[in-house]
């Protein structure tokens, strides 16, 4: 079973899946640590320095490359991922989507807990209004978020969404 991660940044991805990855007793893959695996540099350096551009391109040629494994596994992918080229599309085919929907304001107060300064692309968000500016920023990201085959908020049990991933399996 390949199953893939989908959400907003902050939205709780990596917890999750590695949470799932144990309970299904599959590897857990980072599409962020990944890259910078690959390219040896954290990811907040590359849009420093190369832009996001650059960024989006390897980012896509690293789960191509995670979407060709064989072996089953749980994959959080970064929050732009599934937004950029046909990567939703890709994921949709290869395995099983799921769509963590957390709400903004829970998102916000993770940010202030874990600083904004290691997201490239929420530094320069207000601290101030912070739960609207980054609504104001990802709002667009909905929809590709939206055409996973799953959709979880942080309060489902884990227990059911595997109920639901192993249906979703079987039925493709």
């Amino acid at each position: 079973m390949k199953v893939f991660l989908v959400g907003l940044p902050g939205s709780g991805k990596s917890t999750l899946g590695r949470q799932l990855a144990a309970k299904l007793s599959i590897q857990f893959v980072d599409l962020d640590e990944v890259i910078e695996a690959e390219v040896k540099q954290p990811i907040r350096e590359i849009f420093a320095q190369q832009g996001e551009d650059y960024f989006r391109d390897l980012e896509r040629k690293s789960l191509h490359n995670v979407l060709s494994r064989e072996s089953d596994f749980v994959l959080a992918t970064g929050g732009g991922a599934p937004c950029f080229f046909d990567n939703m599309s890709q994921m949709n085919q290869a395995g099983i989507t799921v769509f963590i929907d957390t709400p903004i304001t829970v998102i916000a107060e993770r940010m202030k807990k874990e600083g904004v300064v290691v997201r490239p692309l929420l530094h320069e968000l207000d601290n101030e209004n912070f739960a609207e500016a980054f609504y104001q920023k990802f709002a667009h990201r909905i929809p590709h978020y939206q055409q996973a085959h799953i959709s979880v908020t942080p309060s489902d049990n884990l227990d059911q969404l595997i109920d639901q991933l192993k249906l979703k399996a079987q039925r493709k």
